[in-house]
């Protein structure tokens, strides 16, 4: 309960934050999409490990503080993993991820701004699974580590309504701790979509 608490307080402060006058070019929304995510480490550690399809939703908030600039928080419910053919098990990590954006917008004369971004982003473990086995305690509770990435933001509704689409690369920088290993990490991609209004 504890956890939701968090991540309900963290969404109000945005909401909050967006509400405030004058920022009258900025956007809340929804996004989803797909992770394409391992784990990386030492290569005898992650001899036979393969890419893992798991899932990111959740809430992002956009600021357009210039005409060439943007910040953007987001938070996420993520689930990672990966998966080992050879030894035939599946590992799924979920958390509840918060990244901060840094945009670098490109203004074209159409409702169509292709952008780049780097940021940061910080998680906590909510579970992890080998197959059905419950590994919780086997695992570092929180993660963090650096992200890039790009995309577009299509202006729809006279600008009322924001629709983006954006590709990024993780990597994190806070070691999973699985087994006793210290030299593992989450590393992947993720695809999303998000859908935002003019506040």
């Amino acid at each position: 309960m504890k956890r939701f608490v968090i991540a309900a307080f963290i969404l109000g402060a945005l909401a909050t934050a967006a509400s405030a006058e004058g920022l009258s070019s900025s956007y809340l929304g929804f996004k989803g999409g797909v992770n394409y995510v391992k784990v990386r480490g030492v290569e005898e550690d992650v001899e036979n490990v393969d890419f893992f399809t798991g899932f990111a939703a959740g809430f992002f908030y956009q600021y357009n503080a210039h005409p060439r600039f943007a910040i953007s928080p987001e938070i996420n419910f993520s689930l990672k993993g990966a998966e080992n053919p050879v030894e035939d098990y599946e590992l799924k990590l979920a958390y509840i991820e918060i990244p901060v954006l840094l945009k670098i917008l490109f203004p074209t004369r159409s409702t169509v701004t292709p952008w780049v971004y780097g940021g940061a982003y910080v998680s906590y473990l909510m579970s992890a699974k080998i197959d059905d086995l419950d590994v919780l305690e086997d695992f570092s509770s929180m993660d963090a580590g650096l992200l890039i990435g790009g995309g577009l933001d299509m202006m729809i509704a006279e600008g009322r309504q924001l629709l983006n689409l954006d590709i990024r690369f993780t990597h994190g920088m806070i070691p999973l701790d699985m087994e006793g290993k210290e030299d593992l990490y989450n590393v992947g991609f993720q695809f999303l979509a998000g859908w935002g209004f003019n506040l």
